[in-house]
């Protein structure tokens, strides 16, 4: 099955419940940004990109 953009889209905002905080949407976005493009698979590189994200 072959999503675009929109229809990844479309899917999340049926299965997660609505942001309360910008922070949130935010969040939401960036899984789906790791979901289609792929997270950083290094654990020290996903290590300070979770710190400069404020996690």
């Amino acid at each position: 099955m072959h999503l675009t953009g929109l229809n990844a889209l479309d899917l999340a905002v049926d299965v997660v419940p609505p942001p309360q905080t910008e922070s949130r949407l935010s969040t939401i976005f960036d899984l789906l940004r790791q979901m289609a493009f792929g997270a950083e698979t290094d654990p020290e590189a996903r290590l300070a990109e979770l710190n400069r994200a404020g996690w």
